[in-house]
């Protein structure tokens, strides 16, 4: 739902209704996680069954980065929304030379297992980034204090258009979750 916020946000609308869109994003946003986490952990379990225990913990590595890249994600939409660009390029300068260097050092050194946690932490040092810079323009406080929630036919309109992209990214992860077992084939 970060994409859905974007549209939604970027719309003529008051600050208010927007802070209202980003408090039911942010709430759908982890629900539609969490459940993203039970498929990759059912699949992790289907991959165990059958005796591919090297997959199987590599999706149980990479269970939480649903939340992980949604947080990013988020956070870094929520800059562009605002207009911060400057702040915008910042943390995401930050976050692609930390996954880059991340990847490269932590995959030398540790195989497939270090790109994993090299994805998480570059990941969430990017999102640590971008929410230091978004609470310093206090959006968490405002968010917090906001009690204006969007209608029901705008939730919604709000979710239909979330859904295009979370299959989008769903099909996403699913594919970095391939390249992952792929590249401990080639490794």
């Amino acid at each position: 739902l970060a994409n859905a916020a974007l549209q939604y946000c970027s719309e003529k609308n008051s600050a208010k209704k927007k802070n209202g869109i980003h408090a039911y994003s942010i709430g759908i946003g982890s629900i539609s996680n969490f459940l993203l986490v039970i498929v990759i952990l059912a699949m992790a379990l289907v991959k165990w069954k059958t005796g591919d225990t090297t997959v199987a913990k590599y999706l149980v590595f990479m269970s939480g980065l649903p939340f992980v890249i949604y947080l990013h994600t988020y956070f870094q939409i929520v800059l562009r929304i605002d207009l911060r660009n400057k702040e915008f390029s910042f943390s995401s300068m930050v976050y692609s030379i930390s996954m880059l260097v991340g990847n490269i050092v932590m995959t030398h050194f540790f195989g497939v297992p270090g790109l994993i946690i090299s994805t998480y932490i570059a990941t969430a040092f990017g999102a640590l980034n971008s929410a230091l810079i978004l609470n310093k323009y206090k959006f968490f406080r405002e968010i917090r204090k906001n009690k204006e929630r969007p209608s029901k036919e705008y939730k919604k309109e709000i979710s239909n258009y979330g859904f295009v992209y979370a299959v989008t990214g769903f099909s996403s992860m699913i594919l970095l979750l391939l390249d992952v077992t792929c590249l401990d084939i080639i490794l």
